[in-house]
């Protein structure tokens, strides 16, 4: 943040100077750990994955249902500023919508 840098760091990445205000959010945090002397190897494309079977996912996370071949879309109605946020009615609407067409939604944030 620009507002609250905080005054315990020794390292401040300026949004828009250093680093561009329309970086992905997880960009955005390559960066930042990439300033902090944790690049990734040249051997890692940074694209995500999944270790372990379906089957084993299932027995760590019973909560959550496995997808095999299906349509999922991930919602997050959260965001680091209000202007960015939709509000609960229109997410709410929207999720309910993807659902009755067929879309598995998860819902992520805290």
């Amino acid at each position: 943040s620009v507002d609250y840098a905080g005054s315990l760091l020794d390292e401040r990445i300026r949004p828009g100077a250093e680093l561009s205000e329309d970086l992905p959010e997880v960009e955005r945090g390559l960066a930042i750990a990439e300033r902090a002397g944790f690049a990734l190897p040249n051997s890692d494309d940074a694209r995500p994955r999944v270790v372990g079977t379906a089957g084993e996912f299932a027995r760590q996370c019973p909560q959550v249902r496995v997808l095999s071949g299906g349509r999922l879309i991930v919602a997050q109605p959260g965001a680091s500023v209000p202007s960015r946020r939709w509000s609960a009615e229109h997410m709410r609407e929207t999720v309910a919508e993807l659902a009755a067409q067929g879309w598995a939604v998860a819902v992520t944030g805290s």
